[in-house]
C-alpha cells in the first residue's frame, strides 16, 4: 500500500511517497525566480538566426529564452509575439530552452497543440475501453489529446469532463496570449500539489498526511468521491517528516553504502560519465552454497537499486556490477527481477 506525506515550510514543499512503508519518492518544491519546465509564457521575439533555425525570446527574465524553429515557425520574425512553453530550465550562460507546442496535463489525459487526433496509452490493455474512448470521447478540433494510463480507473463522462475543463484552460492561455503586451508567466507547472493529485493518488493509495490546512483542503476537495482514502491533518510542533522517520531516511541518502536485509550491501558511486552501483555480499555468508548466496543477495540488490534510482533521482548510464553466478537460470532469475 501507498502513504503520501505533505509537509509545508515557509517556501518549501516536501512530498514523500511510502511503498510498504519504505521511502520509493521523494519530491521538493521550491519558490523559483527562474522560469520552471512545463511552465508557459507569453514571449516577444528579440532575434532570429536563420543560420542554426533558432529564435531568441524575451520571456520576462534576464537570459533569453532560446527556440529550435520548425516548419510552424518558419515566418516568425522579430517583434512577434509568441506562447511557449519551457522544455529545459536555464543552467550557466544558456537561457531556457522554449518550444510554441503547448500542453496541459490532467490526471486522465494531455492536451497537445502538436497532434490533432486521439492517442491512447498502450498500456491500456482493455480492448473494449479502447473501443469506447475512440468511439465516445470528442475533443477540440484544433487539438490532439493522448489519453494516460490512469483513465482506466475513470469512467468516459469524468474523462470527457478533463477534456473540457483542459480545453478552457487552453482557451485562457491563448487569451492572455493575445492581450498582454508584454512578456510574462501564463500559467506556472501545476505546482507540486497539483502533480501528487493527477499522477500519484491511485487505488494503491490509503493514506495522505498533510501538515498544512491550506493544502489538507485542497487535496481533501479534489479526492471527495473516494471512500477508501483517509486524509489526515497533522498537527504537532515536531515536523511531519521527523515524527515518522521520513527526515532519517532522506538524510540517509548522502551515503553511498546502502545495506540489504540479506547482509549484503550495494555501493552508489557517481563518475564523469555515468553511475557504478557495486553490490556485495557482505555479512551474507549463511549458505555453504556459494551460488545460492549470490543469487539472494543480487535478488535483494536488484529490488533495491530500482528504490535507490528512484528517491536518488539518478539518470543518464547507469552501470550494475552484480555478484557473478554460474548457473545460467538464475542468471536470467536475476534479469526478471530487475525488469519488475
Amino acid at each position: 500500500m501507498r502513504d503520501i506525506y505533505v509537509e509545508r515550510r515557509e517556501n518549501l514543499l516536501r512530498v514523500a511517497i511510502k511503498e510498504n512503508n519504505l521511502l520509493s519518492e521523494c519530491y521538493i518544491e521550491e519558490e523559483s525566480l527562474e522560469p520552471v519546465q512545463g511552465e508557459i509564457y507569453k514571449g516577444i521575439v528579440k532575434r532570429v538566426v536563420p543560420g542554426i533555425k533558432s529564435a531568441f525570446i524575451d520571456i520576462g527574465y534576464s537570459k533569453q529564452a532560446y527556440m529550435i524553429l520548425g516548419e510552424d515557425e518558419k515566418d516568425l520574425k522579430q517583434g512577434d509575439g509568441i506562447i511557449v512553453e519551457v522544455l529545459k530550465e536555464q543552467f550557466g550562460s544558456k537561457g531556457a530552452k522554449v518550444t510554441s507546442k503547448i500542453s496541459l496535463a490532467g490526471r486522465y489525459c494531455v492536451l497537445e497543440t502538436s497532434r490533432n487526433d486521439i492517442s491512447i496509452s498502450r498500456k491500456i490493455e482493455n480492448l473494449e475501453f479502447k473501443k469506447e474512448l475512440e468511439n465516445s470521447l470528442i475533443k477540440p478540433s484544433e487539438l490532439g489529446v493522448t489519453v494516460r494510463t490512469k483513465a482506466q480507473s475513470a469512467s468516459i463522462f469524468e474523462i470527457q469532463e478533463e477534456i473540457e475543463e483542459l480545453y478552457k484552460n487552453y482557451k485562457e492561455v491563448i487569451r492572455e496570449g493575445k492581450f498582454s503586451l508584454n512578456p510574462k508567466k501564463i500559467m506556472g507547472k501545476g505546482d507540486l500539489i497539483n502533480k501528487i493529485i493527477r499522477d500519484d493518488i491511485d487505488a494503491y493509495t490509503s493514506s495522505i498526511i498533510v501538515d498544512s490546512i491550506e493544502d489538507y483542503e485542497r487535496i481533501k476537495d479534489s479526492i471527495s468521491n473516494s471512500e477508501y482514502l483517509k486524509v489526515t491533518l497533522y498537527d504537532d510542533a515536531r515536523s511531519l517528516f521527523d515524527y515518522y522517520g521520513i527526515e532519517k531516511e532522506i538524510l540517509s541518502l548522502r551515503n553511498n553504502r546502502v545495506n540489504l536485509n540479506c547482509g549484503g550491501d550495494i555501493v552508489i558511486e557517481k563518475t564523469e560519465a555515468m553511475y557504478v552501483i557495486d553490490v556485495n555480499s557482505g555479512k551474507n555468508t549463511n549458505h555453504k552454497n556459494k551460488e545460492k548466496t549470490a543469487y539472494e543477495t543480487n535478488k535483494n540488490a536488484a529490488i533495491e537499486i530500482a528504490r535507490q534510482i528512484k528517491i536518488r533521482n539518478l539518470g543518464g548510464i547507469i552501470l550494475v556490477d552484480f555478484i557473478d553466478m554460474y548457473s545460467q537460470e538464475k542468471q536470467e532469475k536475476n534479469i526478471k527481477n530487475i525488469k519488475r
